[in-house]
């Protein structure tokens, strides 16, 4: 016996809706989480970057001369990029400056490796490099 299909009972029926439902839905929202997800680790490593710019100013300080404070921050980075989560070294590059009483150490981190820009064209984008410095006067108040 086959079953008669006519539009009325085609307009009343419910099956399958919550699948079209998810079909339209899922897709953004799965995208919406991944960039969610991924923005989460670039601001990780902007945060790590900073926080290694600013150990390397303190470091800085115990030199006595340009020379020496610049191979402190360059053993300092060297000795402790591990300790900050997804940081790489090969894409870590600092310099220092002595000027008006301030060591100033500023550091230029490659994060164009990580996997948030694979979305360009997708999402905005932050720029792939970070830049951050970090300064601490020389003697006392």
């Amino acid at each position: 016996m086959r079953t008669r299909i006519d539009a009325p009972n085609i307009a009343r029926d419910r099956q399958g809706a919550a699948a079209l439902e998810f079909a339209l839905v899922g897709p953004p929202l799965a995208l919406l989480a991944f960039g969610i997800l991924q923005y989460g680790v670039y601001f990780g490593v902007a945060h790590s970057v900073q926080q290694l710019t600013n150990d390397a100013a303190r470091v800085a300080v115990a030199g006595l001369n340009e020379a020496e404070r610049t191979q402190l921050v360059r053993e300092h980075v060297d000795a402790h990029w591990r300790d900050y989560g997804l940081v790489r070294e090969d894409s870590v590059a600092v310099s220092v400056s002595d000027a008006g009483g301030a060591i100033t150490v500023q550091s230029r981190y490659d994060a164009s490796y990580l996997p948030i820009f694979a979305m360009k064209g997708l999402v905005p984008m932050p720029p792939s490099t970070i830049e951050d410095r970090a300064s601490v006067r020389v003697g006392g108040f």
